[in-house]
C-alpha cells in the first residue's frame, strides 16, 4: 500500500513538472497580433456583402494574455442605404482560450442575458509565430494574425 502512494506521489510530481515546461499551454500563444489576411484577403476585404450593404473590415487587434484570456477589437466599415458614404466602427469582444493538442480555441465571452453559440468560435495553430485562425466548421481559407509583439 505504501510503495503504491509513493509511485503515486511521484507520478504526480512528474506530471506537474511536465505541465510546467509544457510549451503548448496559453502562455505559448501569449502576446499582441495584427490582422494581416482576412480568409486569405489582404485588408481592407470585404467580410459581408449582399445587394446594397457590405461590410469591409479595416483593421483588427488580438490581444491574448497568459491566463488565457483576451480580446479581439476590429474596426469595419459599413455601407448601407441608411449610410451610403460609409460609417467605420470599432468594436471589442472579450474572449477566453484554451490549448488542446497544440492548437488554440478561442470562445468569445456570452454578454449577460444572450443567448449564445458554445465555443470554440475560433480554432488555429501557430505557423512561422503568426496565428493562422478560422472559425471550427468553416472551409474558407484562416485568418494570419502578424504577432507584433
Amino acid at each position: 500500500m505504501r510503495q503504491s502512494v509513493v509511485r503515486s506521489v511521484i507520478a504526480f510530481a512528474l506530471f506537474v513538472v511536465s505541465a510546467c515546461d509544457n510549451p503548448t499551454g496559453p502562455e505559448q500563444f501569449a502576446g499582441r497580433y495584427r490582422l494581416e489576411r482576412y480568409e486569405g484577403a489582404a485588408l481592407p476585404a470585404i467580410s459581408y456583402e449582399s445587394g446594397s450593404t457590405s461590410v469591409t473590415i479595416l483593421q483588427a487587434s488580438l490581444l491574448l494574455g497568459e491566463e488565457g484570456t483576451g480580446v479581439l477589437t476590429t474596426t469595419t466599415r459599413v455601407v448601407d442605404p441608411v449610410r451610403p458614404q460609409g460609417e467605420e466602427d470599432t468594436f471589442s469582444q472579450l474572449l477566453r482560450f484554451g490549448v488542446r493538442d497544440g492548437r488554440i480555441e478561442i470562445t468569445f465571452v456570452c454578454p449577460p442575458n444572450a443567448d449564445c453559440i458554445a465555443g470554440p468560435h475560433l480554432v488555429g495553430e501557430e505557423v512561422d509565430g503568426d496565428l493562422a485562425l478560422a472559425p471550427p466548421t468553416s472551409s474558407k481559407l484562416a485568418s494570419i494574425y502578424r504577432r507584433v509583439r
